[in-house]
């Protein structure tokens, strides 16, 4: 569209980070005893890919509107559509609802995630996705599952080996890689 150039970095960045989920993930992918997993993987894969898509061609309607206006409505109206497919696949439970509406935990971990895990989070990532363009804003894809693979280590009691580390570290590099100024940016900047 226009918007950002595909340049040799670049791709080498999205396939070092490639390499480095793969690395990552692939222990506990092969644990797996049947292809259960397979739909959940596919699922995944296409949020992502869809995900991605929707940065790109969304970037001109985010230079329009403030993007705390579009975080709050796709919150807003995203929660609205997901209320019913809720009680459709969980079923309709009463007893459940009224046990959960009187429990501050719940109320408290549900309005944490409404105001910073959703509206705050995806206003900062709607800045990112303005001023940064959606390549460097999607970084974020690299850097999460690092970072879930130290809380899990630190708080979850989880496995941390060579695997972890190699994998983590080639996300790093690939993030670093992307934030890299251009050559040709470097270059100007040395002989100005």
């Amino acid at each position: 569209y226009g918007e950002e150039r595909i340049t040799p970095p670049r791709i080498a960045a999205v396939g070092l980070g490639i390499v480095g989920l793969a690395v990552l993930f692939l222990p506990q992918m092969s644990g797996l005893e049947d292809a259960s997993a397979v739909p959940g993987l596919v699922s995944v894969a296409i949020g992502t890919a869809s995900y991605a898509w929707g940065a790109v061609i969304s970037r001109p309607l985010v230079r329009e509107l403030p993007p705390a206006s579009i975080a709050f409505w796709e919150t807003f109206l995203g929660g609205l559509a997901l209320i019913p497919l809720a009680i459709g696949i969980e079923g309709w439970h009463p007893e459940r609802y009224a046990n959960f509406v009187h429990d501050p935990v719940a109320i408290g971990s549900l309005a944490f995630m409404i105001v910073f895990g959703s509206l705050t989070a995806f206003t900062i990532y709607l800045w990112l996705l303005r001023d940064w363009g959606a390549f460097r804003a999607g970084l974020y894809a690299f850097v999460s599952p690092a970072i879930a693979v130290l809380v899990g280590t630190l708080y979850g009691g989880e496995a941390f080996g060579w695997t972890e580390l190699v994998g983590m570290a080639a996300m790093f590099a690939a993030t670093f890689l992307a934030m890299a100024p251009a050559r040709s940016a470097r270059t100007s900047a040395a002989s100005g």
